[in-house]
C-alpha cells in the first residue's frame, strides 16, 4: 500500500514541477562533472553500487506480471518492456500487459484489481 507520505511527495512534486520551481531538464539537476564521470566511467564506487542493485539479473521464481500505463510519462512504459525481456530472457515467467491509455496515477486501480485477482488465482 502506498504511504500517505509517498502520495503527499508526488504531489508536491507536481506542483513544484507546475510552478516552474523544479526542474526536469536533467542538464540543469546534476552536475556536469558527475555525468562525465558516468558517461566515462570514471565513477567507479557508483557504477559499482548500480551493478550490486541490478534488478534484471535474476531469475524470478514466479510470474511476474509488470502492469503500465500505455500513457505514463513519469516512469516511462518502456522501463516495464525491457525488465519483462531481460527477466525473460534469464528463464523468468514474466509478462508486460500494457494499461491502455492509463497514465502514472490512473493506471492505479487497474493495476491493484489485476494484481489482486493474479494473487487469488
Amino acid at each position: 500500500m502506498v504511504g500517505l507520505e509517498k502520495i503527499n511527495a508526488a504531489t508536491i512534486e507536481n506542483q513544484l514541477i507546475q510552478e516552474g520551481k523544479l526542474d526536469t531538464n536533467p542538464s540543469k539537476l546534476f552536475k556536469e562533472s558527475w555525468v562525465s564521470e558516468i558517461i566515462n566511467g570514471s565513477d567507479i564506487a557508483f557504477i559499482n553500487a548500480l551493478t550490486d542493485n541490478d534488478l534484471l539479473n535474476w531469475t524470478p521464481k514466479a510470474p511476474v506480471f509488470l502492469y503500465h500505463g500505455t500513457e505514463d510519462d513519469y516512469v516511462f512504459p518502456l522501463n516495464s518492456i525491457s525488465t519483462a525481456e531481460a527477466l525473460s530472457d534469464n528463464g523468468g515467467n514474466d509478462s508486460y500487459v500494457p494499461l491502455e491509455g492509463k497514465d502514472h496515477y490512473t493506471s492505479l486501480i487497474d493495476n491493484y484489481n489485476r494484481t489482486l485477482a493474479k494473487i487469488k488465482e
